[in-house]
């Protein structure tokens, strides 16, 4: 459910936008320090997490904008934290969907636990509470419970999530939006709420640029104890996310940069994602084939794993039962063997 918040801010072109020479990201962040939501952490932890990790280039013909696209902004985050309906390619007005997920039929010897997971959406398809519980299957099995609390500020953007765990009272996590007076988004702010830890958090940063129709935004995210990082998000004129490059490194300094590109038919429907690491040379990829619906049927590896999907739909076109069954090859003959089937239920309810 990451996607677009509905009443969307004035484009990029309603600001001053000012050129720029050719530069990095590195170069663009290099007078930029992070701030550590963290009291009782010592200077010299601020200093072994503060060094600067190897640049993600950004296009010299850029042009510096202010990061209003809050639908783009918020479509892909890191965080795994989703606010409407849009990429579940749903139709008509939600008031609740309840998702009951079962694990791996296709293995009766593996028990895994069922999760049931219930969204509770505003008329104008924001959301406002998700609930998840793992049912429990055998007397030893944890019953596990979360629950992520929405609120938006009088503009409808999101102003924070809470997350609360198993019955607590109050929330143990929350993810602060931090906005200017146009309502850019300048950063996100992660804060552990439990006071039996040492409170850290993580910080994500934007920037963002015009270049030839497309919307770039670098988050630079950093965590004092685990890792900094940066990403770079390319969108096309259609909003759809052609590229991501990441530059990762961990708190012993170990360093990974990897790249995906993504590839979509006349439908604007994703075709093919591929992978490959900073020197831009492709190491794998999936091809993707998608339903008159739009919801992808099979998605198969380069080297023949294969997953593929099937569906049920309602009168409104919105799926209320999904298959995914996954094929992999075996280690030792090589062949192809059925891995896993897990099987999705949906309830809508609609106002």
């Amino acid at each position: 459910m990451k996607q677009s918040i509905l009443i969307l801010l004035s484009i990029c072109s309603l600001f001053p936008c000012k050129a720029q020479k050719p530069v990095t990201a590195k170069q663009q962040n290099k007078n930029e320090n992070f701030t550590i939501y963290d009291p009782k952490a010592s200077d010299d932890l601020k200093k072994t997490y503060l060094h600067q990790i190897d640049s993600i280039t950004v296009p010299s013909d850029a042009i510096l904008c202010p990061c209003n696209r809050i639908d783009l902004l918020l479509a892909n985050n890191e965080l795994n934290i989703n606010y409407t309906l849009k990429d579940l390619n749903l139709k008509g007005s939600i008031k609740n969907i309840t998702t009951t997920t079962h694990p791996n039929i296709a293995l009766p010897s593996i028990s895994l636990q069922n999760t049931i997971e219930e969204s509770l959406f505003s008329k104008t398809n924001l959301l406002l509470q998700t609930k998840s519980r793992q049912v429990k299957q055998k007397p030893n099995d944890l019953e596990l419970y979360k629950n992520f609390v929405f609120q938006y500020n009088d503009k409808n953007l999101p102003a924070k999530v809470d997350l609360y765990l198993l019955d607590s009272l109050q929330p143990i996590i929350r993810l602060t939006h931090v906005y200017d007076y146009n309502d850019t988004l300048l950063k996100m702010i992660l804060m552990n709420l439990n006071e039996k830890t040492n409170s850290t958090g993580s910080e994500i940063n934007f920037k963002c640029w015009q270049q030839n129709g497309n919307y770039l935004i670098l988050q630079n995210i950093f965590n004092p104890q685990k890792n900094k990082e940066q990403i770079l998000f390319v969108y096309n004129v259609d909003n759809n996310l052609i590229r991501k490059e990441k530059n990762y490194i961990d708190r012993y300094k170990d360093q990974q940069h990897t790249i995906i590109k993504y590839f979509y038919d006349e439908k604007k429907r994703l075709t093919k994602q591929s992978y490959a690491s900073n020197n831009e040379k492709e190491s794998s990829f999936v091809t993707i084939k998608n339903d008159a619906y739009g919801n992808i049927i099979k998605e198969l590896w380069e080297n023949g794993d294969y997953n593929e999907y099937q569906y049920k739909y309602d009168a409104k076109g919105n799926w209320i039962w999904k298959q995914k069954t996954v094929y992999e090859k075996n280690i030792f003959n090589q062949k192809i063997e059925l891995s896993s089937k897990t099987t999705f239920e949906n309830q809508i309810e609609y106002y």
